[in-house]
């Protein structure tokens, strides 16, 4: 990748997607989103956000949906741990930003998920570091969640149901825990959620609210 300058957000997009065109699907994915700050989660140039959406389509046309282990069923066990996510179709922006804090108060400083097959429980954490303590203040939204395989019809897609969530330490819960339905509004998983490609290290997921997720398991 040729260098650009700092400031030149259009070259450096331009760039990345150029470089990226010759690289096998993951490897061309994890390009794209190396250059797509904050997970996308503020909103990205819609150049960009498409370059990584067709990135994205072409690495689930890998996925052989007759294959022996494309079921969900058949691919719990390799989908349990942690994993940690790289890109999302969520976005906070305008009035919800600023509700949050986002711009001031707070940042999102990570966001993981962990799978448990044998419980069928799938837990989420939205880290935040809270700007206001100094930069040294974490806090986090932890969200506990069921899942169900959904059926044959469905044999990728799982039904999730929210059991608990919770905003710590008090002084993160002081300051979002007013706004907890607009944060369950962004981060709750209820609904389903299909795993459109999976291996070792990457899993990408859309649901049904028709966001896009990307997520790299935690070694």
């Amino acid at each position: 990748m040729r260098s650009v300058p700092s400031d030149d957000k259009g070259a450096t997009t331009t760039t990345t997607t150029s470089s990226a065109a010759s690289l096998p699907p993951a490897e061309k994915l994890l390009a794209l989103l190396s250059a797509a700050p904050d997970r996308g989660v503020y909103g990205l140039p819609s150049e960009q956000k498409q370059a990584i959406l067709l990135a994205i389509a072409e690495l689930e046309k890998l996925e052989d949906e007759d294959a022996e282990g494309s079921s969900i069923s058949g691919r719990l066990p390799a989908l349990a741990g942690r994993w940690r996510v790289l890109f999302s179709t969520v976005t906070i922006t305008g009035s919800r930003r600023v509700k949050l804090g986002l711009k001031t108060a707070v940042s999102i400083k990570d966001l993981i998920q962990e799978i448990d097959p044998e419980t069928a429980t799938a837990s989420s954490e939205v880290a935040f570091e809270l700007r206001f303590l100094g930069g040294g203040g974490k806090g986090s939204l932890r969200l506990e969640a069921g899942f169900a395989i959904s059926g044959r019809d469905h044999p990728r897609r799982v039904d999730i149901s929210l059991r608990s969530a919770a905003l710590t330490p008090p002084a993160l819960d002081s300051l979002l825990g007013q706004h907890m339905e607009l944060l369950l509004s962004i981060f709750n998983p209820e609904g389903w959620l299909e795993t459109t490609f999976a291996d070792e290290r990457l899993r990408v997921g859309r649901d049904d609210k028709g966001r896009v997720f990307v997520l790299e398991r935690v070694v």
